[in-house]
């Protein structure tokens, strides 16, 4: 009796693509004595951030005017605030001590024009107690990643149809020669 045909197949597949977005995580934040104080100034660089946000995405919901756009999407969460009694090294509130206020708002920005990511990055780094905490890259939506899996799952069928048929010829020649030698 023959034993059962095994192939293993291992490795990684890699499909190079361009990024076509540019993905922005942006915060605006600032911490200080008075909760009122800080809460309007937070919420007064989040309406300048918006009002570049508005002028350069899409005016209207037409193919023309999201794909000329700068930014693809954007969001931002609510006014989260927080407050805390400074403490020592040991975690002992401090004898006298102000308690501290902190209020943050974040944003997520999806560039597609990186030619201006440059320039609207400068904008709002000026921007008073405003942070660009990272730029990432990605693809446009979940769409061309499932475009992306099917060449993978098709490339990967026609691969390991060859691999299949190579490691049976290659059984076959071996099994032809060990009949030989009986």
């Amino acid at each position: 009796m023959v034993a059962p045909l095994t192939i293993a197949v291992t490795g990684i597949a890699i499909i190079p693509k361009r990024a076509e977005r540019a993905l922005l995580d942006v915060e605006i934040s600032a911490t200080g004595f008075s909760r009122a104080f800080i809460s309007a100034e937070v919420q007064l660089s989040c309406r300048r951030l918006e009002d570049i946000l508005r002028k350069i995405s899409p005016a209207n919901d037409s193919q023309l005017a999201r794909e000329s756009a700068t930014i693809a999407h954007w969001s931002m969460t609510s006014l989260k605030t927080t407050s805390h009694l400074p403490t020592d090294q040991y975690g002992t509130v401090l004898k006298n001590a102000q308690r501290v206020y902190s209020t943050s708002v974040s944003f997520d920005i999806r560039i597609r024009d990186f030619s201006k990511l440059g320039t609207f990055a400068s904008q709002v780094s000026t921007l008073p107690y405003t942070l660009i905490h990272s730029v990432r890259w990605a693809l446009r939506c979940c769409i061309d990643y499932w475009h992306l899996w099917l060449l993978l799952y098709f490339r990967g069928q026609r691969l390991l149809k060859g691999l299949i048929r190579d490691g049976v010829e290659f059984y076959v020649s071996i099994a032809a020669v060990s009949s030989n030698q009986i």
